[in-house]
């Protein structure tokens, strides 16, 4: 199911029998692995910061022959059977999480097609304080163990706060702004580095978030730092800091022996006054990294080639890492998601897309979109941007929830004779 078949064409000429013969016997002695063919392989290298259920979770992915549904954020929903405290509970990535209720809500809408990989944020974003920082992260992990328990990949994003700013806000002295936000950029990288006022701090905060990954214990994906090749958070602007700042962490988690943990690296591919070869200056390593994403949004009605350019770009970096995009926010149109599958068989080793579905957000106000509207499909939407949106859930490469446990099954069936000798994980 998840890998497409070779389909064969018989020409009006027969074929010599010597040239039938392998191809008949291939049917019939061993059909599955003759027929199967993933469209662009990716070598199941071994990453050393693995245990093995990590590891194996991670060639799966490499494995698919197709791209993984994800969903990153989710509302405000509008529509009939959305009332307003029912919008508030579904909204995902912001404060607090409401996983159960967006998943009801997108399987009644869509008619099924979970996602196979949803992302948590850790960090209390934007000022919110209806609850406490550590409540936050701990209602987080508790939710994202209740979606692995189902067979989803649990992505987890982190809008760290700055570390040199009390976090409030809006102030008299910058009105509406996020003062201590990951908007704020006092301080930036050079408070958290070696020899920073903050660096301490830095590192008692993610000494903690590594232990609380440990006792996570499901194999995740993290994506901090996203977008550091932009100078609108503390952590962007300057490669060869962010460099150093993203190595810290690793070695933090690292230090803390935290196995479970797959490293996405999602630059975004904008600015588009930035040269895309930048981009690689900001590129941890591979010994760093495990994903390559890269974060768009866009008005157009089809992918823009600049985005498909950067993603090629990206996928330069390392050939046996799987690519996705960290966050896709395309304005929501029937055009975009019919073309969608043909524009992601052109990206190399695309194996993931973690939607962004919202309304009324800066990238697309910037770009002239009219108030209200943005990439969120749902009971208000045309029928058209419907109908062809669910068309592109049951493609046969769209990897939902449901296939995702097939290609876990699959994986390990076929990677049995390169099993990686690394002790299983105490539970």
């Amino acid at each position: 199911m998840l890998r497409r078949a070779i389909n064969y064409r018989y020409r009006a000429t027969p074929a010599p029998a010597t040239m039938l013969l392998p191809l008949l016997l291939c049917i019939f002695l061993a059909p599955l692995p003759c027929l199967a063919q993933i469209r662009d392989k990716i070598a199941l290298t071994l990453r050393p910061h693995m245990d093995q259920e990590t590891q194996s979770l991670y060639d799966s992915i490499r494995s698919l022959d197709g791209w993984i549904l994800g969903l990153g954020r989710l509302g405000p929903i509008n529509g009939a059977g959305a009332s307003i405290k029912m919008r508030e509970k579904i909204e995902i990535g912001s404060s607090p999480i409401r996983y159960p209720y967006s998943t009801t809500w997108w399987r009644n809408t869509y008619d099924g097609h979970l996602p196979a990989c949803l992302e948590f944020e850790i960090t209390v974003q934007w000022g919110y304080n209806q609850v406490s920082p550590e409540l936050h992260q701990r209602r987080a992990f508790l939710l994202a163990k209740q979606y692995a328990a189902t067979g989803g990949i649990p992505m987890f994003r982190d809008h760290a706060d700055n570390f040199t700013v009390p976090m409030r806000r809006g102030s008299k002295k910058r009105p509406g702004s996020n003062v201590g936000s990951m908007y704020d950029r006092t301080g930036n990288l050079d408070a958290v580095l070696p020899g920073g006022k903050q660096h301490k701090d830095f590192i008692e905060h993610f000494s903690r978030l590594a232990l609380q990954f440990k006792e996570f214990g499901e194999p995740c994906i993290y994506r901090p730092f996203h977008e550091m090749n932009g100078t609108w958070f503390w952590w962007g602007g300057n490669p060869e800091k962010f460099v150093k700042m993203w190595r810290l962490v690793f070695d933090i988690f690292k230090k803390h022996k935290v196995k479970n943990v797959a490293w996405c690296w999602s630059p975004s591919v904008g600015p588009a006054t930035q040269h895309p070869q930048e981009l690689k200056k900001y590129y941890p390593g591979n010994e760093y990294v495990d994903i390559l994403a890269a974060d768009d949004y866009f008005v157009s009605k089809t992918m823009p080639a600049y985005t498909r350019d950067v993603m090629k770009l990206i996928a330069e970096l390392a050939d046996d890492k799987p690519l996705f995009f960290g966050e896709l926010g395309p304005i929501s149109s029937a055009e975009f998601y019919q073309y969608l599958p043909r524009e992601l068989t052109k990206i190399p080793r695309c194996r993931g897309l973690m939607l962004w579905l919202g309304r009324n957000w800066e990238p697309w106000r910037a770009a002239g979109a009219p108030a209200n509207t943005g990439s969120l499909i749902d009971l208000t939407s045309p029928e058209s941007v419907m109908t062809s949106f669910k068309q592109f859930l049951d493609h046969p490469m769209t990897i939902s929830l449901d296939q995702l446990a097939a290609a876990k099954i699959e994986t390990r069936k076929n990677n049995k004779s390169e099993s990686i000798k690394q002790p299983q994980r105490k539970r």
